[in-house]
Order: C-alpha cells, then structure tokens, then sequence
C-alpha cells in the first residue's frame, strides 16, 4: 500500500485540484478521483517512477520520492535556473513531514518568500519536523504567517551569528515580537525543542512564554548566560519546573559566544551560579533518562564548581545517558559518580557515560567494569596517564605539560632515546598494569579515550587496541560525534 492511505484530506484536495487544472494528453477523460483510486494498488517502489504518465501521477510519485526537505544552500536561490526550480517542484510535496532550511546570509534572495510561501502553502500542516537555522534578524520572513503548524512535534531554531548586527535593542524587540508569538503557537504541541541563540539581546522574555509545554520530553540549550542575555532566567527555572514531570532528555551547554557581551566572567561561570541557586528545588532535573551538560570551550578553568554534581542524585533510578564536560574531575569523585548507580542491574543501568577525569589509570577500569556492568559505551577525556591511581595529582597539570607526555609516545618510534623520558616511562607502566588485568564480565561495547590537549587519533588507537585483550567485549574503538545515537536525540 502507498503512503495514499495516510493523507490527510487536504492534501488530497490539493492534488486533485492540481491535477484538474492541468491537461493531460494522454488519457484526459479518466477523472483524477479514478486515477486516485488505481494509486492505491500500486506499491511504492513502483509509483515513484510513474511521474511521466500524467501530471497527477508526477505529483503521487514525487511524494513518494521525497517526504522530507532540506534546503541547505538557501543562497543557491539567487540563480535564477535553480530558485525557479526549486520553487516550482516544492509545490507538488504536500506529504512532507520534516523540513530543514539553513542560511548564513541576510538579507536573503528574492526568490526565498515564493518558495517559503509555496512550501507553507504545501506541507505546513503535515510538518512533524522543523528545523530553522539563520540569523535572528531574518526570521520574520523564514516563519509561516498563519503558524498553520498543527502537526509538529520536533523544533529546532539557532540563531546564528550575525557580524552586521550589533545593537542588542534590536535582538531583544524581534525575539519579543516575533519568536516569541511563534513559540507561544507551537509550543504546546513540542515534544522536543532544541535551541541555540548566539543573539546579543535579552532572551528572558522568550523563556517566559515557554511556561506551557505539556508534552515536553526533550530539551536542548546551548545559549549564553550571560545578565546581558539573560537578565531574569526564572523563566527557564518555570520550564523547567513546570514540565518536570514529562521532561526526560536534558542538554544544558553555556554558550561562550564568539561575541560576548561586556561583562566579565565566562558563560559557565553564570550558569554554575544558575544551578547553585537552584539546587534546592527537588523537582528540577529529577527522573531523567538522559542528562548532558557541556562547556562550550576549554577556557574555563577545570578546578571549578561541578554544577550538575547537585543534581544527578535526582536521577540515580532513571538516568541511561550521561555526559558531563564542565572539569575534570579526580578518581574519588568518579567513584562517588558511579557508586550512585551500582545498585542498578546491568540490564536497566545507565548504558552511556562520557566524562573528563584527572588521571585515566587501571583502577579508573576496575572501578567501572564493577560497578557499571552493563555499560555499553565509555568515552574518557584524561589529563594525564598514570599506572597507578596513588600518583594522581588532584590539580589537572598545565596543557602544556600534557601535550608534552603524548608527543613523547607520538615521537617514541622516531627517537627510541625518548624512552628514558619518565612521561613515557609512565605511560608504558600503565599499559603495562593493563595487560595484567581482564574484564570478562563487562558488556563494554564501545570505547573512546582522548587526552584534553592535542591528542592524535594515531595515539589514541595505539593506546585502545593495547587494551583490547583488557575488555574483550569492546567492538568499536571510535566512533564520530554524528554517528552517535544521541546525537539524533539533541540536533
């Protein structure tokens, strides 16, 4: 059966009313209806290759053909071939359910309102996924006018950086008057929302209209928290607080904006002050499934306050995923860490940790294979290889210092003389302890190890297939960042 038997009514409407507009020289005294009707015995593989037997048929298998949308290169419009084109052929995709429009420019082409509106006009109301990425400034002319959005469920909106704006007024009066209307229409029908803003003006007023989304499983932010931006976040407190009960995937990520605002401190410095003050709040971030909370540069200081420390506790029953980046943390507070989870059977435990630690040793993979038995996927950022956990220095070393320890084993084969380097001695004791110890009971699937400063992908893969025979369960050394499941949970 085709995708016939799922239209709504009113795209059948419209490719019914396209197609009596039309002539058609083959064939033209078969009503539409009748044609429509056939359709329906043919299977989909088949009917997306009949686009040359009539017009009504081009549109049946162009909807089969493509039921999602992505105009990357919205910049191509301005050809006037291509934007003809492009404008044209939206027309006939009513069954679209994901759509993804993505520009650096403003102010945009003078083909891109047609191809908006004839894309609105089509699919707006079958769309399940939507996906804006442009600068703040130009979003009045991306959004549809009528909001005429009733099906969608997945939104993503990232406000890119715009090097001509520079008045923070401005930002502040189009996220009020217009993002935040939009919101306020869709908001309650989002089962995901991911958003990132790199826009100078005060985003308060948007997290205040955020106060009703009832069907809210997932949420992602990557936004700057600076006072500037953020004047008053008891609007992001209230969302979260208010969805607590249906919020179970969370990423929390403090924009450094690549144009901060005049204030001193870095963005996780406000967000750790956000968190603390807080923390008393037992509904916030309680029960999730899924908690990641990420720097967005290395400029902060790895000694500082662990935020999410505060709050993991609130899921130990429940959490599966779990990333933290904000410092490196010593091996006593990993095993606080995982001791909250050991409780758990292997089956229902958590499954995913990343994290950065002071020192990757052998006692860091005893701690794990014992306590997180069911661990599927491990991913380690270090700050120095040690053979033993007693030689760990509770102060993360200097990068440089690092960055020495891992060209000395990068440089070992070229100047076997580097052996007697006690960076690489040490290096060669910890694979050394590794190849003593075996975990044949952990379910470890996949494993990722990197040093915070430079290390190559070369050394990395030395180092894990030294340890293969360690976790005889592990089957993927490496795997990149878009591949990983999650990231399709958090755009």
């Amino acid at each position: 059966m085709t995708k016939l038997e799922n239209m709504k009514p009113p795209a059948l409407s419209q490719l019914q009313a396209r197609a009596s507009t039309r002539s058609s020289t083959s064939m033209p005294h078969i009503p539409s209806e009748v044609w429509l009707s056939i359709a329906k015995f043919i299977p989909q593989k088949t009917l997306r290759n009949l686009y040359s037997l009539n017009s009504l048929f081009l549109d049946l298998a162009l909807n089969e053909r493509y039921t999602d949308a992505a105009s990357r290169k919205v910049d191509h419009l301005k050809r006037k071939y291509i934007g003809k084109l492009t404008t044209d052929l939206v027309a006939h995709f009513p069954n679209v359910t994901s759509f993804v429009l993505v520009t650096r420019y403003w102010p945009y082409p003078a083909s891109l309102p047609l191809f908006l509106s004839n894309s609105w006009q089509a699919f707006s109301s079958n769309l399940r996924w939507l996906t804006i990425n442009a600068p703040l400034a130009g979003f009045a002319a991306l959004l549809p006018s009528q909001f005429d959005l009733v099906s969608l469920e997945d939104l993503t909106l990232r406000f890119s950086t715009d090097l001509t704006a520079d008045d923070p007024s401005v930002d502040t009066q189009i996220l009020s008057e217009v993002i935040v209307p939009f919101l306020q229409q869709v908001a309650p029908r989002l089962r995901t929302f991911n958003f990132m803003s790199s826009a100078l003006g005060d985003h308060s007023a948007l997290f205040q209209a955020l106060d009703h989304m009832p069907c809210l499983t997932v949420l992602s932010l990557n936004i700057g928290f600076y006072p500037p931006l953020l004047s008053d976040p008891s609007g992001l407190t209230k969302l979260l607080r208010n969805n607590a009960r249906n919020l179970r995937h969370v990423k929390l990520q403090p924009l450094q904006m690549f144009r901060s605002p005049p204030v001193q401190g870095y963005a996780h410095d406000y967000f750790t002050n956000w968190m603390k003050d807080n923390a008393s709040d037992e509904s916030l971030l309680s029960n999730l499934k899924t908690l990641v909370v990420l720097p967005s540069t290395d400029l902060v200081t790895m000694a500082r306050f662990d935020a999410s420390s505060l709050y993991i506790p609130r899921s130990k029953d429940t959490l599966i995923n779990l990333m933290l980046g904000e410092r490196c943390i010593t091996f006593s507070e990993l095993t606080k860490l995982v001791s909250g989870f050991e409780h758990r059977t292997p089956e229902h435990g958590l499954k995913v940790l990343h994290v950065k630690v002071i020192s990757l040793n052998p006692q860091v993979f005893d701690l794990l294979a014992a306590k997180l038995e069911g661990l599927d996927d491990l991913d380690i950022k270090f700050n120095v290889l040690l053979d033993d956990v007693r030689y760990e220095n509770p102060r993360p070393i200097e990068d440089e210092e690092a960055t020495e320890q891992v060209r000395l084993l990068y440089d070992n084969k070229r100047f076997p003389c580097l052996m007697e380097s006690p960076a690489i001695q040490a290096i060669v004791a910890f694979l050394n302890e590794m190849s003593n110890r075996v975990y044949p009971s952990w379910r470890l699937y996949s494993l990722w190890i990197w040093q915070r400063s430079f290390m190559t992908t070369k050394t990395a893969h030395e180092i894990l297939t030294a340890l293969i025979p360690s976790i005889p369960s592990v089957r993927v050394l490496y795997r990149m960042d878009h591949t990983h499941h999650l990231h399709t949970l958090f755009k």
